[in-house]
């Protein structure tokens, strides 16, 4: 009888490790200038499976609370769960330009950048902040 509780509780214990596994949420960005918290909103993702579009980065972007920077700004990030690889776009006015690395802009204005994390399993997050260089 015991026997049976054991292998019971073991199927039950194993189901639960599963789904709380798979249920992980979509892991979150986190961007500083000079300390103070840069605001970051979730533009689009495949995560578990489940493919969305979030919000139009650009009209997002337009909403969102740009922070003043100066170019002695130091600029870091952080993210909740280590992704495979990262790239970096900011918005021209016209298109998205690709970048190795992030960094402040050149030209003083404000800023939109997309930050895309990838994981091997083929989940992805795109992430988006607003910078304005004084």
């Amino acid at each position: 009888m015991q026997k049976r509780q054991f292998l019971i509780f073991i199927f039950v214990f194993g189901i639960m490790l599963t789904t709380g596994c798979m249920q992980k949420e979509i892991p979150e960005l986190t961007v500083t200038a000079d300390g103070k918290e840069v605001e970051v909103q979730l533009s689009s993702y495949s995560w578990n499976g489940t493919e969305t579009s979030v919000i139009d980065p650009v009209e997002a972007a337009e909403e969102m609370k740009t922070i003043v920077v100066s170019e002695t700004t130091n600029l870091e990030w952080t993210i909740s769960d280590e992704a495979d690889s990262y790239r970096f776009s900011t918005w021209s006015g016209e298109e998205w330009i690709d970048h190795k690395e992030i960094n402040l802009p050149i030209e003083k204005g404000r800023t939109i950048y997309m930050m895309v994390a990838e994981w091997g399993n083929g989940d992805y997050a795109n992430y988006l902040y607003v910078i304005e260089l004084v």
